[in-house]
């Protein structure tokens, strides 16, 4: 039988579990870019990555802002954990509703996904569903996925030495 204290313990670390748990299956929810620009560049890091720019698209989007001005930058907020089908989908909500509010809010606005690794999953994920008569078809300009899981060689858009 375990004591008051043991037992105390235990349910704390139930409920941190369900708690973190419940951390990964909820996306944050998106926070709107202050203002409407010309262009917005959606960054997706890769697994294990800290919340923030990507290591691997970072400088790509700087020199792109500072190159066309009218743009601005926003990281996708998702655990980018190890557990990739619950992160993934979390990171893809989470870009279908910053999306789907920013086109709301600034319907002029375009937009650029950069995915990285399993940011390029999320990446495809959130755009998985989306129809030539949705808003969102008609917003999004250019996809560019780095380290891409679900690459096929030699399709059209592909620009790399595999094809």
């Amino acid at each position: 039988m375990l004591g008051p204290s043991t037992a105390l313990l235990a349910l704390a670390l139930s409920l941190l579990n369900i708690a973190q748990a419940a951390s990964i299956n909820k996306p944050a929810e998106p926070t709107a870019v202050a203002g409407c620009h010309d262009y917005v560049i959606i960054d997706t890091r890769t697994t294990t990555e800290a919340q923030g720019p990507s290591v691997a698209s970072k400088g790509m989007i700087q020199k792109t802002i500072s190159a066309l001005p009218g743009g601005t930058s926003a990281q996708t907020v998702y655990p980018a954990s190890s557990d990739f089908q619950k992160s993934a989908g979390v990171g893809a909500t989470w870009v279908h509703n910053y999306l789907k509010y920013g086109i709301a809010s600034c319907p002029k606005q375009k937009y650029a996904l950069v995915g990285y690794g399993q940011g390029a999953a999320v990446t495809w994920q959130a755009l998985a569903d989306v129809k030539t008569n949705d808003p969102i078809h008609d917003a999004v300009k250019a996809i560019v996925l780095l380290g891409d899981p679900y690459h096929l060689p030699n399709l059209p858009g592909n620009i790399d030495g595999r094809g």
